[in-house]
């Protein structure tokens, strides 16, 4: 995350400071980027297709 950017809430240009799996402004402490923002996470298993070994 970009820190140098002002607050989105009250404009402050002192920065964010990371506490707890999210960041907040140092001046309003204000939570500016939540740890996950929403995101999901989608699992795509490949399906293996098992052979049968001949033992000799």
């Amino acid at each position: 995350m970009n820190t140098k950017v002002p607050c989105p809430y009250c404009s402050s240009p002192k920065g964010f400071i990371y506490v707890q799996s999210h960041y907040q402004c140092l001046t309003c402490k204000r939570v500016v980027d939540d740890c996950c923002g929403g995101e999901t996470v989608q699992c795509i298993v490949p399906v293996m297709t098992s052979k049968k070994l001949e033992i000799e």
